[in-house]
């Protein structure tokens, strides 16, 4: 009974990450689907000489501190001379999440890419032909999610993503409302100027969902809020600058390099 217990408490927990990653799982499987925005990936993989993924997973066997797979493809880029760095980042991508599935859970990375493989299996990936191989694929990819650059970039997603609502985009619209005065008929002689903050951000407990709030502000908010964000970058610097002098490396984003 307590095996039995263990085993469902797992399944749950294996489930509930690989949700969270768009990999949707089933009943006695990690992954069931591939998301479409990254079939391409796969397509792209698959016609990759030995020599093209000799020197990708060589490169990803040194030891790199990345927050980004966008960052991480450019820097071992001149390691990869065989490849487009659009393809590594493409490809890094899509594994991305496998590797965050395998990490978090304690997964073998050969069980996971043996799932992805199955599902290609199936048909979920169109187009592949005989370039698909099963004992090309589960190495490969295996190797790829395993390595400690994509597992930190993968660790780093999950923690930078780690609250309830994550801000995705944002706009400040700025507008001039005329002032109609009470009981008079003729056309507005005065207006104001206002401004509208429209923050987009991601709920973390629902995979797809996407919501919009919006904010007035006037002029002197607006001060406040330039002020707020200027302060805020210059704290970051301060504390890039102190955890320099330390064995703690700060992962940096492409805006703060």
């Amino acid at each position: 009974m307590e095996q039995t217990l263990l085993e469902v408490s797992l399944h749950v927990n294996l489930q509930k990450v690989a949700s969270e990653l768009e990999y949707e799982p089933i009943p006695m499987s990690i992954i069931s689907s591939i998301p479409k925005k990254h079939h391409q990936a796969f397509s792209v993989l698959s016609r990759w000489n030995n020599q093209e993924i000799t020197e990708l997973t060589t490169a990803l066997q040194k030891e790199r501190f990345c927050k980004t797979t966008k960052l991480l493809a450019r820097e071992i880029a001149p390691e990869v001379i065989s490849i487009r760095v659009e393809d590594i980042k493409r490809v890094l991508r899509a594994l991305e999440g496998l590797a965050r599935v395998s990490g978090s859970t304690k997964t073998d990375p050969k069980i996971v890419a043996t799932e992805i493989c199955e599902l290609i299996k199936k048909g979920e990936i169109t187009g592949l032909g005989t370039s698909f191989s099963r004992q090309k694929f589960i190495p490969v990819i295996s190797s790829i999610i395993s390595s400690q650059p994509l597992l930190l970039v993968a660790k780093a997603g999950a923690l930078a993503s780690d609250y309830q609502n994550v801000f995705r985009t944002g706009l400040v619209l700025t507008d001039i409302r005329p002032v109609f005065e009470y009981g008079n008929e003729n056309p507005p002689r005065c207006s104001i100027l206002t401004h509208t903050l429209q923050i987009h951000y991601h709920i973390a407990d629902e995979p797809d969902a996407h919501k919009d709030i919006y904010i007035a502000l006037d002029s002197k908010q607006l001060k406040y809020l330039k002020g707020w964000l200027i302060e805020a970058e210059r704290q970051e610097k301060l504390l890039i600058e102190a955890m320099s002098g330390n064995k703690m490396i700060v992962l940096k984003t492409e805006d703060n390099e």
